[in-house]
């Protein structure tokens, strides 16, 4: 039951690719009630980021678009900078 109201916004970071200020948030209260820890939601944090950067890449490059979107994605998640430089390298 607690869970059903984020699993939407969850869901819609996932297909889109964006992340809303509203979306953080509801992610954000979805980890605090489920008892993850900081660790826990590293791992998480790192996992969405990786695939965001990978579907980014899938075609072999990197538009201005698909760069913002790294980059949004892996600042409000508190992505390190040396990893968000290295998600912007061809691979």
């Amino acid at each position: 039951p607690s869970a059903q109201p984020t699993a939407q916004p969850r869901r819609r970071v996932v297909a889109d690719l964006q992340l809303t200020a509203v979306e953080l948030a509801a992610l954000s209260s979805f980890a605090t009630e489920s008892g993850l820890g900081d660790d826990a939601r590293r791992g998480l944090h790192d996992s969405y980021f990786d695939a965001v950067v990978a579907t980014a890449w899938e075609d072999g490059v990197l538009t201005d678009e698909e760069r913002g979107q790294i980059l949004l994605v892996g600042t409000a998640l508190g992505t390190d900078q040396a990893r968000l430089t290295a998600a912007l390298v061809p691979r």
